[in-house]
């Protein structure tokens, strides 16, 4: 990560001043999301997003498991939206087993990416099997852990399966929509 923030640097220096404004700095704001649930393994499901600032919303996600989660995996896929407001796959798309995650057994980028984002805001704190009650509260997708993205809309959609050695069941979906954009600085001037 260091290298691609030092690359970064390298290209504002270089690039003209017309073509890119250096001194902004990038944020990912989420703008939208969608939770939806096999309603046989999960129940009362509530997802929202509330706007904090221009470049800040904070999401609050509920859930109750009926049936304990033993094994997850979760897909992780990344979408970008083009000219036609057409949903593109966009370099990520990965599966990976959240207990090997949290127990440090995998070290896979994404899943400890996923893994720091996360733990700060949800009550997934232990290894598996975990029933009850789920939550996040006032969950935000940190700029520091993710690398630099294009400036766009971006779907980061996460499809949750319970894995055992003979059956996949499908718990349920959620799609975070995040735009990449440069810090809104407010136009207020500070009080003397």
């Amino acid at each position: 990560m260091q290298t691609e923030l030092l690359l970064l640097q390298f290209l504002c220096f270089c690039l003209d001043e017309r073509q890119v404004l250096c001194d902004d700095q990038l944020v990912y704001k989420m703008t939208n999301i969608e939770c939806q649930g096999n309603p046989d393994r999960v129940k009362n499901i509530s997802c929202s997003l509330k706007a904090i600032n221009w470049n800040k919303a904070i999401a609050n996600m509920d859930c109750y498991l009926s049936v304990p989660l033993r094994n997850p995996v979760i897909r992780l896929q990344l979408f970008q939206r083009d000219y036609a407001n057409q949903w593109k796959p966009f370099l990520v798309d990965v599966s990976f087993n959240v207990n090997d995650v949290i127990s440090r057994r995998s070290f896979l980028p994404y899943g400890v990416i996923m893994w720091k984002c996360l733990q700060r805001f949800t009550n997934v704190n232990h290894s598996f099997p975990i029933s009850g009650h789920l939550f996040a509260r006032n969950g935000y997708l940190d700029t520091s852990l993710v690398p630099p993205f294009p400036i766009g809309i971006y779907q980061l959609s996460f499809v949750f399966v319970d894995k055992n050695s003979t059956v996949s069941e499908h718990i349920g979906t959620v799609k975070f929509y995040i735009q990449s954009m440069l810090t809104v600085k407010s136009k207020k001037r500070p009080k003397s």
